[in-house]
């Protein structure tokens, strides 16, 4: 173990530190430090590889193809999801190369025993999840906290326009795709039971990427919740499934689902974005979902300027938007608005994945059984996903 430490440690803590500081201060990470980590990665499993031969450093129980076979796949199935979060804009470019610098640096043998087999950087990817939902999940409380004692009646305001847009065919839609995520976690619990640790946990994160990536085509299309619900209802009919009992989970999982997403959202509309001029409109801004919806209004531009990346606006994007003048048969009202765009506040991500990093290597995935095992001993849960 010692040595594991003294041949990766270094490395993984100076690079670490540096790109953290660089997200901070210039909002980027430098191709050089990620590039410098794969090169250390490299050098260090060279060692290993060399002193495993030597069975030098306690290593002569080491099984060198066993071990660098399951590094090799837990490195490609990371940068693969490394590049899907940076594709539906999850993550940015630099945060996605990052990870996968970490995961190449970081030994096996930091994921504890517990880890998910061909894949025990979930370990590091929920000790990087962990602070950042607190983190924001804090700040929204302290943030609603002040809200409430200042602006009572925006706040009841605001919930009813919530409550009010999340309509018949919303709700259909939501519920539907949540029977789908029943589903599949049945199919997995009956596939894959006792072979994978924290599956459940794993079901319950992916599901918050399945309604982002589906939702919109449920709420679009009406016949895929049809569908949906259809096949669920054969199924159950097949499986002898108590409706009344799902029911109830599903729709107490829903309701905190939808609570939860409605107070993140709200705060980061609120709290975590700025007006600016659309003449200061610069390379790395974040456009809100809003600002978006409103340069959508100008099908010409829009078309010229989309897609848009969690990297930020580019340089091009960015003079476009800033040089763009509305025809003169658009009406005044909506140039007003086109001139003020709201942008999010940027956050430095590199500090948080450095931070699960270092949880990872300390305390391997200590945090996630307990978190694991907290969340299922709530009853409706453990129902709900068994």
């Amino acid at each position: 173990m010692e040595f594991f430490y003294l041949l990766f440690l270094p490395p993984l803590l100076a690079l670490g530190l540096i790109a953290s500081y660089s997200d901070v201060k210039i909002g980027k990470i430098r191709n050089k430090i990620v590039l410098s980590g794969f090169v250390f990665a490299l050098l260090g499993n060279i060692a290993l590889l060399f002193l495993a031969k030597l069975e030098i450093g306690g290593l002569e129980n080491f099984i060198i193809s066993k071990y660098f076979f399951e590094f090799i796949i837990n490195l490609l199935i990371s940068s693969f999801l490394a590049i899907f979060l940076w594709y539906i804009n999850i993550w940015a470019a630099g945060d996605a190369k990052f990870f996968i610098m970490l995961c190449a640096i970081i030994p096996l043998v930091f994921y504890g025993q517990n880890q998910v087999k061909y894949f025990p950087s979930f370990v590091l990817l929920f000790n990087i999840y962990l602070p950042v939902f607190s983190v924001v999940m804090l700040k929204a409380t302290f943030y609603f906290l002040k809200l409430i004692l200042k602006e009572k009646n925006k706040i009841k305001t605001k919930i009813k326009s919530n409550l009010i847009s999340f309509n018949i065919n919303t709700a259909i839609s939501h519920l539907s795709l949540l029977f789908l995520i029943l589903l599949l976690s049945n199919f997995l619990n009956n596939l894959i039971a006792g072979k994978m640790p924290f599956l459940n946990i794993t079901i319950m994160i992916a599901a918050f990427f399945i309604f982002k990536f589906l939702i919109p085509y449920y709420k679009k299309f009406l016949f895929l919740s049809i569908i949906t619900l259809a096949y669920f209802i054969y199924i159950s009919a097949l499986i002898d499934l108590n409706y009344f009992l799902i029911a109830k989970y599903m729709a107490v999982f829903m309701l905190l689902f939808f609570l939860i997403k409605m107070f993140i959202t709200h705060y980061l509309n609120c709290a975590e974005a700025v007006v600016v001029g659309r003449h200061k409109i610069a390379p790395g801004m974040i456009l809100t979902r809003e600002s978006i919806k409103l340069l959508s209004s100008d099908k010409n531009l829009f078309n010229r300027i989309s897609p848009f990346y969690s990297d930020g606006l580019s340089r091009k994007q960015a003079r476009q938007i800033k040089d763009w003048e509305f025809h003169q048969d658009r009406i005044n009202e909506s140039r007003d608005n086109f001139e003020k765009i709201k942008i999010y506040k940027t956050m430095a991500f590199a500090p948080y994945m450095f931070l699960g990093a270092v949880l990872t290597i300390f305390l391997n995935s200590l945090i996630l059984e307990h978190v694991n095992k907290m969340l299922f001993s709530i009853g409706f849960l453990k129902n709900l996903f068994s």
